[in-house]
């Protein structure tokens, strides 16, 4: 490794003892379990509950200038010192293993042409922070990965970044992040430049201004960026989570759990690319859940995200000029949140839009307000304030087969603004609405006995759209079974009155139940034996019938000896 020799930085670094962090790991603690849907994100969170990486004796290794053949910074030279900008060259390798501390002076990048293998776990991570006794956003510079870093090898894993300006930058470069944080830093992570190409899993962004930033506008839109942004963790990063802006190429949003953020999910212009936002929780961010304007052309996913408590709306879909856009919008649950549930609206109408199977519920500012699209299907909105759906132009929307929270029309009609309500705008057409399905079972035998089996029968039981996919059988001794066929066969073990209660779901997630009390009688009385035998003897083959009645529960088994046999 060639450095630039600054022996003066060696003799006054003052003594260093253990490094010591205070991060609440309680607190995180109680972050992983509730949101313990996300995968491997507790596995991601154990980086916290280090409390130190060792001491490091009375002296550290000062760095600057170029690093001209492949090099490791181990544990034994730890804590490096970056005194000056350091470059990693064309075609050289920087290796930092784990349990190294590197340290930045105000003001100094790691800039990378070659490449940067980072090899930090869930014991021993890396460290990348100030030198500054009293450290801030924006202590340091950040790293940054060049266009000409070679794409292959720049790998990121068990890695804390903190108090950096742009904890990392990559610009048209790529790199992979595993099992990282990036805590306390003006931007988490920006990634910028044709061809550009990051990949995030498992990471926790936490009180940074930004978590990550995507594809800046200037000078142009960017084209072949692939972001992709997974399993991920985004807290109190004070402005957003995640900002993606003229995608050129792909961005996936995947599986991520974004909480309590200024934004969660925030698109100024889609672009001409792609994007999914898929699976994830949005929730308690104080402005909008997921935000999106589109413009002329580039497709869209919003498919089974919660998007549930934030300050703003839910979830916004906006489109300019209509040259060619597509978007899927569905199975997505937006509830509780200040602003509208969802807010869709176009200047050029959007009749490609899919948007189906949504749930939007209680929502506080309306449930949907929607512009220049043609139809929205197979959804639950009810409970919203002031109304479950309003117009903003004058095209009609076909609302059919949603679910208003009931079936009377008057309630409905009352929760819709549209052209009967401003003659300026467009109808909405909400019948044929979807309707709860219809639950009946009946049980034999009529009187059931103890250690017997009772046939319950939901056969009579129907859906209005589609099928019944589920039957929830609550037997009322703390029984529950759930399957997806309509008879069921059960055994009481004990004498008893039962409240049986039947709860089926269609295909719609619209479901109905019903009760019915059985008494489930004690058989206290034996079985009767009988035969026909005429108590003669005979020389000749003869037949005796031999009977056994119960006039209780019935005969269950019946069993034969003869002769005092076995």
């Amino acid at each position: 490794m060639k450095v630039k020799a600054v022996p003066i930085v060696v003799l006054i670094l003052p003594l260093l003892t253990a490094l010591t962090f205070s991060i609440q790991f309680a607190l995180i603690q109680s972050w992983v379990v509730y949101f313990d849907h996300v995968p491997a994100l507790a596995c991601a969170l154990k980086i916290w509950s280090i409390e130190g990486f060792g001491s490091y004796g009375n002296s550290g290794t000062p760095v600057s200038g170029r690093i001209s053949e492949n090099t490791t910074w181990t544990s034994t030279y730890s804590p490096y010192i970056i005194i000056g900008n350091v470059t990693v060259e064309l075609d050289v390798v920087l290796t930092v293993e784990a349990g190294v501390v590197v340290k930045f002076t105000e003001g100094s990048w790691l800039i990378v042409d070659g490449a940067l293998r980072v090899l930090g776990d869930d014991t021993n991570p890396v460290l990348f922070t100030s030198n500054a006794t009293t450290a801030n956003k924006g202590s340091w510079g950040g790293i940054l990965f060049r266009e000409r870093s070679i794409r292959t090898l720049c790998q990121v894993s068990g890695a804390i970044i903190e108090y950096a300006n742009w904890g990392f930058s990559v610009k048209s470069a790529s790199i992979k992040i595993c099992s990282s944080i990036f805590r306390s830093n003006n931007v988490g992570v920006k990634a910028y430049g044709d061809n550009c190409e990051v990949e995030i899993d498992n990471s926790v962004f936490i009180n940074n201004t930004y978590g990550f930033l995507g594809a800046e506008p200037w000078p142009a839109p960017q084209s072949n960026e692939v972001f992709k942004i997974r399993n991920s963790f985004f807290s109190k990063n004070e402005e957003l989570a995640i900002r993606l802006n003229f995608i050129g190429g792909s961005a996936e949003v995947l599986n991520n759990t974004i909480v309590n953020n200024g934004r969660g999910v925030y698109i100024p212009e889609i672009g001409n690319g792609h994007v999914d936002i898929i699976n994830n929780n949005v929730s308690s961010n104080m402005q909008s859940g997921i935000a999106v304007y589109m413009h002329p052309i580039g497709s869209l996913k919003i498919f089974n995200n919660t998007v549930v408590n934030n300050g703003g709306n839910g979830i916004t879909l906006t489109w300019g000029w209509n040259w060619g856009i597509s978007a899927e919008i569905s199975e997505n649950v937006v509830i509780n949140n200040l602003g509208t549930g969802m807010f869709i609206q176009g200047s050029d109408p959007f009749y490609s839009l899919v948007f189906v199977n949504n749930t939007v519920v209680a929502n506080h500012a309306c449930g949907i307000i929607c512009g220049n699209i043609q139809k929205l299907h197979y959804s639950k909105v009810f409970s919203n304030v002031p109304y479950d759906i309003k117009v903003t132009t004058m095209n009609d929307v076909n609302a059919t087969y949603n679910w208003w929270g009931t079936t009377n029309e008057t309630l409905i009609r009352d929760l819709i603004y549209d052209y009967y309500d401003d003659i300026d705008l467009g109808r909405v057409f909400y019948e044929p609405f979807l309707r709860p399905p219809i639950v009946n079972f009946t049980y034999a035998p009529y009187l059931p006995y103890v250690l017997s089996a009772i046939t319950f029968n939901a056969s009579l039981s129907k859906a209005f759209y589609g099928s019944i996919v589920k039957y929830n059988w609550d037997f009322g001794d703390g029984d529950i079974k759930v399957v997806t066929l309509p008879i069921i066969a059960y055994v009481y073990e004990t004498a008893g009155i039962y409240n049986v209660t039947l709860t089926i779901t269609d295909e719609f997630e619209l479901t109905n139940s019903t009760s019915t009390i059985i008494a489930v009688l004690e058989d206290n009385i034996p079985p009767v034996t009988m035969d026909d035998y005429d108590g003669l003897w005979h020389n000749t083959d003869f037949t005796i019938r031999l009977m056994a009645v119960d006039y209780e529960s019935g005969v269950a088994e019946t069993y034969y000896r003869i002769n005092n046999g076995p």
